[in-house]
């Protein structure tokens, strides 16, 4: 069976998420609950640019510091986790980033500091084996979802989308 794709609405994931959709003919979804973690007006900045002091008090919290006007990990997770509990129970193939993805693992490890994990490579693809069993603290999910054994493969897209290559050959030696 065909298996819907669901996409980061950024353009570096939708480029990807319209390749493989064109590819395969699976319906394309975009969820903003994929959008990679929100840094605020560190956006686009290069790490020396952002204040040292500001960066020290993200290391001695990274889970919960949140950068001026961005988000903290936590709140990625709680956006992540408000995903799979929507969708965990249907078989998808999901495009979005590397922080996204580590939420994800976090969730279904089921510990929060996961997400200091280092992100997966650009243009790999990381299978989530038992997604529907994830389980995030803030959320109930139907019994029914719990008996689904689905395996969610979620492709972090390459570093230059416009270069056309797919983001993981058939061989796909970066899975996890």
């Amino acid at each position: 069976p065909i298996v819907p794709i669901v996409s980061s609405p950024r353009r570096r994931c939708t480029a990807v998420a319209s390749v493989l959709a064109e590819k395969t003919g699976a319906s394309l979804g975009i969820d903003d609950r994929l959008c990679e973690m929100d840094f605020g007006r560190w956006e686009g900045l290069r790490w020396d640019d952002v204040d040292r002091a500001a960066l020290d008090q993200w290391a001695a919290d990274p889970l919960h510091f949140r950068p001026p006007g961005g988000e903290s990990a936590s709140m990625l997770l709680e956006r992540v986790a408000a995903f799979v509990a929507d969708r965990a129970w249907q078989p998808l193939v999901i495009v979005t980033h590397g922080g996204v993805i580590r939420a994800m693992l976090a969730l279904q490890d089921g510990d929060p500091a996961a997400m200091l994990r280092p992100p997966p490579a650009p243009g790999s693809m990381t299978l989530l084996p038992g997604v529907c069993n994830l389980r995030p603290s803030t959320t109930q999910q139907p019994e029914s979802r719990a008996t689904t054994n689905a395996r969610a493969p979620v492709v972090s897209p390459p570093s230059n989308p416009e270069s056309g290559a797919l983001p993981c050959p058939s061989s796909m030696p970066t899975c996890r």
